[in-house]
C-alpha cells in the first residue's frame, strides 16, 4: 500500500515508514487542487485539515482504502461515501485532547480574570484595578457538552478547583469519575460555563444559538474549541451584546479563512473582535508542540495495526 502525505506532519511518522519498508510520498506543499489527480497513484492518503475529500475526490479514486486524518474530526471528509466505498478511516482524537483541555482552562481563566484585558492596559500605562476585578472558578458550576476525548480530558483538569462539573454526551456510557452526565436542559440550567467539545455533523450543526441561548437560566462563560460551525455566531455575539453570554473564548470559527468573509460574516467578526470580553485564538488549541508528536504516534499506532505490521 502507498501512502500520500498531503499535510505537514512530525518526522516520527516517516521514519516509522523507512523502519517498516512503507512506501510513501511527503508532498505536504500540494496545492488542494491537484488531490483528485495526484492521489490516482495511492491507495492510501493522511490528511491534516487544508484537504476536503468531497465525494467527488473519492469517485475518481476507487483504488483507495485507507484515509488517515491528523487531528480528532473527520468532519474535512464524506465519511458516509467513504464507507460505502469500503474505505477504512482513522483519525488521532486522543492525541491532542490534553492541548485541547489546557487551552481551554487558559482561555477561561482570562476572561474571568481579565487577564488579557488588564495586561494590555499596563503596557499602555493605564492602571485600573477596579475595572478589571475577576471572578473565581472556585464554586462554579462547569457544563461540558460532549464528553469524548477532549471533554473528558478538560473535565480531569478541573478537579481540584472547587468546581462542579457536569457533562452532556448522545453516549451516556462515555461517563466517568470527573464529570456527572446529565441532560443538556439541566446544563442549561446550571451551568456558569459551557464549553462545546462536540465533533460536527448534522445534528451539532449550529446546535449552540439563539434558543440554546435563551434556554439558560443564568448568565455563563463559553467556550467553543470544538467547530466552528458548531456555534452560531450572530447568536454568540447577540449574547454577549444582552449580557447572557459573560464572555467568550472561541479558538474556531464558522469561517476561518479570514480573508474571504461574506459581508454578514464581516459584520459579525468585526463586533466580535471589538469585545474585550472575547478571546480569539486561530484554531490552535489542539496544536501544540507536545501534540504535534503525540499525533503522528497515534497514527503510526494505528496504521501499523491496520497493515498488520
Amino acid at each position: 500500500m502507498k501512502f500520500l502525505i498531503v499535510d505537514d506532519l512530525h518526522p516520527y511518522l516517516l521514519d516509522i515508514f523507512e523502519q517498516k519498508n512503507i512506501t510513501y510520498a511527503y508532498e505536504p506543499t500540494i496545492a488542494p487542487q491537484e488531490i483528485a489527480e495526484r492521489l490516482q497513484d495511492f491507495e492510501a492518503i493522511i490528511i491534516r485539515s487544508k484537504i476536503h475529500l468531497t465525494k467527488e475526490i473519492l469517485s475518481l479514486n476507487p483504488q483507495l482504502q485507507l484515509i488517515a486524518r491528523a487531528g480528532s474530526g473527520l468532519d474535512n471528509i464524506d465519511v458516509a461515501f467513504a464507507k460505502q466505498q469500503n474505505v477504512h478511516l482513522i483519525n488521532a482524537p486522543e492525541a491532542n485532547c490534553d492541548a485541547v483541555a489546557e487551552h481551554c482552562l487558559g482561555m477561561l481563566f482570562s476572561l474571568m480574570n481579565k487577564i488579557h484585558i488588564a495586561n494590555s492596559q499596563v503596557k499602555q500605562k493605564i492602571w485600573r484595578r477596579e475595572a478589571n476585578r475577576g471572578s473565581e472558578l472556585q464554586g462554579k458550576t462547569i457544563g461540558v457538552v460532549g464528553y469524548g476525548h477532549t471533554g473528558k480530558a478538560f473535565a480531569k483538569r478541573l478537579q481540584g478547583l472547587g468546581v462542579k462539573v457536569l457533562c452532556y454526551d448522545r453516549n451516556p456510557e462515555k461517563a466517568d469519575n470527573f464529570a456527572e452526565m446529565t441532560t443538556l436542559a439541566h446544563i442549561q440550567q446550571e451551568a456558569d460555563v459551557i464549553s462545546l467539545h462536540v465533533s460536527l455533523n448534522e445534528d451539532s450543526r449550529k446546535m449552540f444559538n439563539q434558543s440554546f441561548v435563551e434556554a439558560c437560566r443564568k448568565p455563563f462563560w463559553l467556550l467553543n474549541t470544538a467547530r466552528g460551525e458548531v456555534a452560531d455566531l450572530e447568536a454568540v455575539v447577540k449574547g454577549l451584546e444582552n449580557g447572557k453570554i459573560l464572555g467568550a473564548g472561541l479558538d474556531v470559527l464558522e469561517n476561518e479563512k479570514l480573508d474571504t468573509l461574506s459581508e454578514k460574516q464581516e459584520i459579525i467578526f468585526q463586533k466580535l473582535v471589538k469585545m474585550p470580553n472575547v478571546i480569539l485564538t486561530p484554531h490552535v488549541a489542539g496544536w501544540t508542540q507536545e501534540s504535534y508528536l503525540k499525533i503522528s504516534q497515534v497514527l503510526a499506532e494505528k496504521i501499523l495495526k491496520y497493515l498488520g505490521k
